[in-house]
Parts: structure tokens; C-alpha cells; sequence
């Protein structure tokens, strides 16, 4: 569906040399997002690779899960959970392995006598087709930390060999036994997941008497709400031309596409922004694109007697040619008066009287010496 908005100006620094080298896809998140207290708001927003999330289980408050809420059971304990946030991510077409990071975890309280710790926090991985049914088709791991762990709590694992699109939700759920807790900490996820828009094309068309036709394509969305198609006259400042909404959540190819009716005449650029539900947003690569001046072809007088004049766009009239009746080329023995970038003159004063074929690089018209 295309939201109506055309050419409200807005400026992007960017170094001229992105387009001479051109501009691989890239992230940019101004900030990290916390962890979902609800399971169901997480997966509506995809984990992003190798972004650092913050999570804090004091914010978050407990779910009934035996009453049928939204989550799975405490795992290690198999209760409703005191204090879960949760995340979400997607293994992508591939498949492989996956790395979960967590890092700064603190843990309020104290260990009394080194040994008996008051406070602590699991981290649990489901695999899960149904997400946020406490009814996992498996449990990926179970891991719990407490503050007799050394502070801050750094820790990893990689889980190798995971399925090609496949969905896991991880809850970290603070507290000991059936007591909350407060623990603090930031997750990311790296290896092979779902990008928020996994893009499969990006093309500019140039069509007669229209503009530029600009079409993307996506392999999958997850969490995307729009895109913005952007014009630049030399790569440093943009221009917000179109905002066209996105799938939200697709595992399916989309095709998208729009026309800019008033196209720079000359060199311009051209990328999508691509935006999430929570503001996080990518970019494309910048393509380029030449857009000559529409000018008609003419070639005058006709009949003629002696000389031929043809006008028209330097790419047209670059490549000329006079055929006789049989088909033959004949340009050679035609002598050419003039022939620069406006126009081109042709003697045809040796010519004989009759109908002859005169082909441009884009067209082809009959003249009729007399």
C-alpha cells in the first residue's frame, strides 16, 4: 500500500566515496531495545545480529502461564515465571550455528558466606514453531547464574547445527525459587538469523515519456513497517521521495515498486530505507541512474532534394544510416556535412529519385529524395 507523501526534503551526510565504492546494506540502531516483559510483543520485533539488547528482569512483572498467558514455565523450577523478559529471533534460509551472548549481568543482594547466594537469574532457549504457547518443541538449553557467580557475569554458547527457519524464543527470568528478582544485563545473538529484511533485488528503469521506474525485492520480512524511497542529485543529500508500507512479518518473496514522474534530468541516485516497527532501520545500496532529455527526433525537409537534416538526442543520432531500396547500406557513399551532438547534415544531392530507409540508433523512418 503506498502512503501518499512525495519530496519532503531530508538530509543524510554521506561520503562521496560510497558512490564510486557503492554502499553494501548496513544497520544503524541509535538504540538498543530492551527485553519484551510480554512474550507475544517480542515476537512482533525480530533480534537483530550482533545487536547489543539491554534487559532488566526488575521491570518485568511475572506471567500466569498454568492460567494460559503468554510464555513458558520457569525452566529448571517448571513454575510461572517471577520476573521474564523475553527475545525472539529466526535461524535464516540456511541454518547453522548460533552464538548467545550475555554480558555486564549483574545480580543485586549478597552471597552469604560465599556459598548461599539471595538472588540470581536463568536463561532459557525454546525452539518453538508456536511461539509463546509454553509448549516448546524443544528445550535448547537451561542455564542459571546467582551472585555468588563472579560480577559482572559474562557468558556464551553456541549452539551449532540449528535448523534452517527455524524460531527461538530466549527468557531470562531473574529471581530464585518462587522469589523475583532484579538482575541486569545485555544479550545479543551472532551466526546465521533473519535479518528484519532479507533483500533480493534493487533495479531503476528508465521509461519513455514516465520517469524511472523504481522496484525492490524481499526474500523475507520480519517486523517492517516501511520504506522510503530516497533520490540524491550527488549522493551527500537526500530526499525523502515515497513512503511505501512494508509486509510487517513475510517468509515469502514481495515484489515493490513505484515511478518517480519528475526525474532529475542528467546523473541522480537512488536507495531504500527500510524502517521496523520500533524505529530501527537499513538502508540499500545506492544505484545510479542517467536520465537524458527527452528530445524528438526530426529530420527535414522530406522530400528533399539535396541535403537531409536529422535533430534529435545525442544517443539517437550517434549511430546513422541511409539503405536503399535492396536493403543495402549505403552510408558510405553519402557524404556527411555535419555531424556533432545536436545534429547531423547529409548530402544527398547524388542520390537518385525514390524511397530510401533512414535508421537511427532507436528508430527507423522513410525518406524520399525527389
Amino acid at each position: 500500500m503506498l502512503r501518499t507523501h512525495q519530496h519532503n526534503t531530508g538530509m543524510t551526510t554521506l561520503k562521496q566515496l560510497t558512490i564510486l565504492l557503492g554502499l553494501i546494506p548496513f544497520t544503524f540502531n541509535a538504540i538498543a531495545q530492551s527485553g519484551y516483559d510480554d512474550c507475544s510483543d517480542a515476537v512482533n520485533n525480530l533480534i537483530i545480529q550482533g545487536q547489543s539488547y539491554s534487559w532488566d528482569t526488575g521491570a518485568a512483572t511475572g506471567e500466569d502461564i498454568s492460567g494460559g498467558g503468554s510464555g513458558y514455565f520457569e525452566c529448571g523450577e517448571g513454575d510461572n515465571p517471577e520476573n521474564s523478559v523475553y527475545f525472539y529471533f529466526q535461524t535464516n534460509s540456511t541454518g547453522g550455528d548460533i552464538t548467545l551472548n550475555i554480558t555486564n549481568a549483574n545480580i543485586p543482594g549478597s552471597c552469604i558466606l560465599g556459598t548461599n547466594p539471595t538472588d540470581g537469574f536463568t536463561v532459557s532457549v525454546f525452539e518453538d514453531a508456536t511461539p509463546c504457547d509454553n509448549n516448546a518443541d524443544a528445550a535448547t538449553d537451561c542455564q542459571s547464574f546467582d551472585n555468588c557467580d563472579g560480577q559482572p557475569i559474562n557468558w556464551f554458547n553456541t549452539y551449532n547445527g540449528l535448523a534452517a527457519n527455524t524460531t527461538y524464543i530466549i527468557q531470562i527470568d531473574g529471581g530464585l525459587g518462587a522469589t523475583g528478582g532484579t538482575a541486569t544485563g545485555n544479550l545479543s545473538v551472532t551466526g546465521n538469523i533473519t535479518l528484519p529484511v532479507t533483500w533480493s533485488g534493487f533495479d531503476l528503469t528508465n521509461l519513455k515519456n514516465e520517469g524511472v521506474q523504481i522496484s525492490w525485492q524481499t526474500a523475507t520480512e520480519s517486523n517492517n513497517d516501511f520504506f522510503t524511497v530516497e533520490r540524491s542529485l550527488d549522493g551527500i543529500e537526500w530526499e525523502q521521495l515515497f513512503f511505501v508500507d512494508g509486509a510487517n512479518n513475510s517468509i515469502t518473496s514481495k515484489n515493490y515498486s513505484i515511478i518517480d514522474h519528475s526525474p532529475i534530468m542528467g546523473w541522480s541516485y537512488y536507495r531504500i530505507k527500510q524502517t521496523d516497527f520500533d524505529g530501527q532501520f537499513e538502508y540499500t545500496g545506492i544505484k545510479s541512474n542517467l536520465m537524458e532529455e527527452q528530445i524528438a527526433l526530426n529530420f527535414y525537409p522530406n522530400p528533399t532534394k539535396d541535403y537531409l537534416t536529422i535533430t534529435g538526442k545525442t544517443s539517437e543520432i550517434s549511430d546513422v544510416a541511409i539503405y536503399n531500396s535492396v536493403g543495402q547500406n549505403i552510408m558510405n557513399s553519402i557524404p556527411v556535412r555535419k555531424h556533432d551532438s545536436k545534429q547531423v547534415e547529409l548530402n544527398l544531392i547524388a542520390l537518385r529519385v525514390g524511397n530510401y530507409y533512414l535508421k537511427t540508433k532507436e528508430s527507423g523512418h522513410i525518406i524520399r529524395k525527389r
